[in-house]
């Protein structure tokens, strides 16, 4: 016969992320990324006021558009037709 607790589980004391991929290019911290629907490119923003568009495959920085904002780009958004 199976026995319940109403217990919780014991929660993880820690938790290790690896990163896959390291993209180069940034003058201060990452506010914002947005996947292209082919999951193979992103569009991020940051606080050096700049939106970048990435190829993930190569890890390589296809196009960049700088001073996009005063301060700093909050927020990137892909449209479903990667517009």
């Amino acid at each position: 016969m199976a026995s319940t607790s109403r217990r919780p589980a014991p929660a993880a004391k820690e938790m290790i992320l690896t990163p896959v991929i390291t993209l180069k290019g940034y003058e201060g911290r990452i506010r914002s990324v947005s996947y292209l629907p082919d999951g193979k490119q992103m569009i991020s923003g940051s606080d050096d006021k700049a939106a970048r568009r990435w190829d993930l495959e190569a890890a390589k920085e296809i196009e960049k558009a700088r001073k996009v904002c005063e301060y700093a780009v909050n927020a990137v958004v892909v449209s479903w037709d990667s517009r």
